[in-house]
């Protein structure tokens, strides 16, 4: 994949919901762009637009690391208690981490995860888990 400044967070997008839609989750989790408005089908999980910030490689240089910032989130009706969405994330953690050489040879390099305890909210008066997982990513682009 060649990847440009200009269609950055597309391709990111693009890429990341591929990959993921290829994984073996628990629970059979649908990857939406974002959470269903109307009639939501659970369990699912969102992928947020990419956030990055970006640093020059070299004094002139037309090459920039782009530090990007993905935010992943679990839901899962609460009568399927946590345990649900605690066993989606140990599986997509664990296929991210299995899909990292193909994932690198895309040009991204995987630096770091944040995984963060689960959480009930109430949306439309029905309660759900939620957990969020963040993957901090390097991509070095042209411009």
């Amino acid at each position: 994949m060649v990847l440009s400044r200009a269609t950055l967070r597309r391709d990111v997008f693009r890429f990341l919901y591929t990959t993921i839609s290829g994984f073996n989750i628990t629970g059979g989790y649908n990857v939406v762009s974002s959470f269903p408005e109307k009639t939501p089908s659970f369990p699912l999980v969102t992928i947020d637009p990419a956030t990055f910030s970006e640093q020059l490689v070299g004094m002139k240089s037309s090459t920039r690391d782009n530090e990007l910032d993905v935010v992943f989130t679990f839901y899962d009706l609460a009568s399927n208690r946590k345990e649900s969405v605690d066993n989606a994330v140990d599986d997509f953690i664990y296929n991210m981490w299995l899909a990292e050489p193909s994932i690198i040879t895309q040009g991204f390099i995987l630096n770091s995860v944040v995984d963060l305890p689960p959480t009930t909210i109430k949306i439309n008066e029905q309660k759900l888990n939620k957990r969020i997982v963040e993957w901090k990513m390097v991509v070095t682009v042209g411009t």
